[in-house]
């Protein structure tokens, strides 16, 4: 299989071409992970699950070690033994839930307890006895949550270590802060948002290279003071794998998300009290379908015209080829939105704001439809509902995109040169 890795110059920015995988022997990666990656439940799962997928399709050779939490258990990826044979996943049981005395104790530290939840010497002999059983020409951490355990990994073994920054955690925090309503709480997590943003930006220094998500990332790291090789690797789809026997069954409009997420929480408000009621005084024929894990109650038990409320899905695909058009109505949050990838892979006419869209190389227009305010929100997607040509244009254009800017092949394959250029490799 000849695919292009691309070759860093001068300051090892890897934003040009020129490796060919096939011509270069397959790399040992340790991917170390805050969570299992299987099952892909929610973004920084499938985000991590697709890096996988797209090295071992590389033919590179990759080992999976993990925290499994309360909410993010082991259980279903160690009974997949097809999942265990080919990542020889490992898992190490942590409780991650906050606990009251050990907040408190934090509110007078400068070390960040969101990041420190994660620690756990455990997880450092799983780790130990993965390094000193097995040699890897590259270590890679997903997230800053397993940043903690650098020194110890630097400590057995001498592999480059490579960050992959989903998002910078501490602009979450602060979007989440001010979603905050109650004064006490903003003013602790505005605490943690400090907490997150010293730790960000020592920490990835210590690495010696960061793969950002977007061009945005890469910049405020770069802002931040990172001297370190970066360089942007996003979020990556088999897309050609991406199909669902489902069609729509009228005009609806739908939304898909981790609802335990407040930014997705409050764009739903947002939507539903300032866009939503001129929609359907335009289409009352219309429906909305909302999906996802972790609906709260003032959502699961909402009564509104028109809105059907459905909870986690089994299939993602299914759910989103089942519907007409996808709503991203997002006004804080970081990183970015992997289900507009998915949504544009299944020919989904989007409409989204500009945050929610972030991180995606669209035109607007042309691969989805960009409303920033409620009046533009309701009018995009009533143009959207009233002229089939449109959808089917904006729908083909977005797929067009997710095939030739984010096939999960082309992307790993620019990690792996990356990859190459840290650990000294020439092929």
């Amino acid at each position: 299989m000849a695919l292009l890795e691309r070759r860093a110059k001068g300051n090892m920015d890897t934003d040009s071409v020129e490796l060919d995988a096939s011509h270069s022997s397959p790399l040992r990666v340790l991917q170390i992970c805050p969570k299992p990656p299987y099952p892909p439940v929610d973004g920084g799962c499938i985000a991590a699950n697709n890096i996988t997928n797209g090295l071992l399709g590389l033919g590179h050779r990759v080992k999976v070690v993990s925290i499994a939490t309360p909410k993010h258990p082991a259980t279903d990826a160690l009974a997949n033994t097809s999942y265990c044979d080919e990542t020889r996943f490992e898992a190490c049981n942590h409780d991650t839930r906050v606990k009251a005395w050990s907040a408190l104790r934090h509110l007078f530290s400068k070390r960040s307890y969101n990041i420190e939840r994660f620690y756990t010497k455990r997880f450092e002999t799983l780790l130990r006895k993965t390094l000193e059983s097995e040699e890897f020409d590259v270590i890679h951490f997903e997230s800053a949550y397993v940043a903690p355990y650098l020194d110890f990994v630097r400590s057995v073994s001498n592999a480059p270590a490579v960050y992959r920054a989903h998002n910078l955690e501490f602009e979450i925090w602060r979007g989440t802060q001010a979603l905050e309503p109650n004064p006490l709480k903003r003013a602790y997590v505005g605490h943690l948002a400090n907490q997150l943003e010293r730790y960000e930006r020592t920490f990835v220094n210590d690495f010696d290279g960061v793969a950002a998500i977007t061009d945005a990332d890469k910049r405020t790291f770069e802002r931040m003071g990172c001297r370190k090789p970066i360089t942007t690797i996003p979020f990556g789809l088999d897309v050609k794998s991406v199909s669902s026997d489902c069609k729509p069954a009228g005009t609806t409009i739908f939304h898909l998300g981790s609802m335990d997420w407040l930014p997705n929480q409050d764009g739903m408000k947002w939507f539903l009290r300032d866009v939503w009621p001129h929609i359907v005084s335009e289409h009352p024929d219309v429906s909305l379908v909302l999906a996802g894990r972790s609906m709260p109650t003032w959502l699961s038990t909402l009564n509104m015209k028109s809105v059907q409320v459905v909870g986690e899905v089994p299939s993602a695909f299914d759910f989103m080829a089942s519907h007409s058009i996808m709503i991203v109505p997002l006004h804080s949050g970081g990183g970015m939105r992997i289900k507009i990838i998915e949504g544009m892979a299944l020919e989904k006419p989007i409409v989204s704001t500009s945050l929610g869209a972030a991180g995606v190389d669209y035109v607007d227009g042309e691969h989805l439809l960009i409303a920033d305010t409620s009046d533009l929100f309701a009018e995009r997607v009533s143009e959207l509902i009233a002229d089939s040509e449109l959808r089917k244009r904006i729908a083909s254009a977005g797929r067009r995109l997710a095939e030739s800017h984010y096939d999960n092949s082309e992307i790993s394959a620019k990690l792996v040169g990356f990859y190459r250029q840290l650990a000294g490799h020439s092929g």
